[in-house]
C-alpha cells in the first residue's frame, strides 16, 4: 500500500492534535495568524511528513509535530 498523501497526513495529524493535545491547538491558531507563522507551520508539517515517510507510522510524525509545536509555543511565550 502506498503512503498517504501529504494533505491526508496533515489532516490526520491535526485531528490527532485536537483530540490528544487540545492545548496545542491554540499554538496552531496563533501561528497561522501571520505569514512567518504560516511558513513555520508549513515547515513543521513538511518535516512531519518526512518522518512519516521514513517510518510509515503516523504516531512518529505526531510525536515530531508535538515537539515542534511545544518548542514554538515556548518561543512565542518568550515574546510576550
Amino acid at each position: 500500500m502506498p503512503p498517504a498523501s501529504p494533505d491526508a497526513v496533515a489532516r490526520k495529524l491535526i485531528e490527532m492534535l485536537k483530540r490528544r493535545r487540545p492545548e496545542l491547538e491554540a499554538v496552531l491558531d496563533e501561528m497561522s495568524k501571520n505569514r512567518e507563522g504560516q511558513r513555520e507551520l508549513a515547515r513543521a508539517f513538511s518535516q512531519a511528513y518526512e518522518v512519516y515517510l521514513k517510518s510509515l507510522r503516523l504516531e512518529e510524525a505526531f510525536d515530531f509535530l508535538v515537539k515542534y509545536l511545544e518548542t514554538a509555543y515556548d518561543d512565542y511565550s518568550e515574546l510576550d
